[in-house]
């Protein structure tokens, strides 16, 4: 509902500014791409690092671990954090 989407909107407008403004710090620094687009990104990043408790049964049935216990959420949260921040920086044509 519109109204749903209004609330969501304003739950979330602080965090995705916060993560803006990190991205444009890093894009000043050189440690980030210029042209990331914030709210996709965002998107983006929040799918890979909710995934495990979100999919985990389902992800795991394909992966050599286990996204349920503590030690594959930890393999996961690694994982993600290394390929999000290489699609961050300079030249990997992130949008």
């Amino acid at each position: 509902s519109i109204a749903q989407k209004q609330r969501t909107s304003l739950a979330t407008r602080p965090l995705i500014e916060l993560f803006g403004s990190i991205l444009r710090r890093g894009a000043e620094t050189g440690d980030f791409a210029a042209d990331v687009h914030t709210g996709k990104c965002f998107a983006a990043m929040l799918g890979m690092v909710t995934s495990c408790f979100l999919t985990g049964h389902v992800t795991s049935t394909y992966l050599n671990f286990d996204l349920t216990s503590d030690e594959g959420i930890s393999e996961w949260r690694d994982y993600a954090i290394d390929l999000l921040l290489k699609a961050l920086r300079p030249g990997s044509n992130q949008g």
